[in-house]
C-alpha cells in the first residue's frame, strides 16, 4: 500500500471512531413528543359556541 492510501484508510477511521464517541457521550440529547395538545376555538369561556373540524379537515366557524 501506498502511504496516500494508508493516510486516507487511518483518516476514514479517525473520523469513523469521532462519530461514535459523540454518540456515546451524548452531546445531542434526544428529544422526545409530549403528546397529542387539544385546543378548543370557542366564542366565550362559559358557552358552547366552539369551532368544529369537518370531514375534510377544515375549520368550521359559526358566525352568530
Amino acid at each position: 500500500m501506498t502511504d496516500k492510501t494508508i493516510k486516507i484508510l487511518l483518516g476514514i477511521i479517525a473520523i469513523n471512531l469521532t462519530i461514535q464517541t459523540v454518540k456515546d457521550i451524548g452531546f445531542f440529547p434526544i428529544a422526545y413528543a409530549q403528546g397529542i395538545q387539544k385546543v378548543a376555538i370557542c366564542d366565550d369561556l362559559y358557552t358552547s359556541n366552539c369551532a368544529t373540524i369537518s370531514y375534510g379537515g377544515s375549520l368550521q366557524v359559526n358566525d352568530e
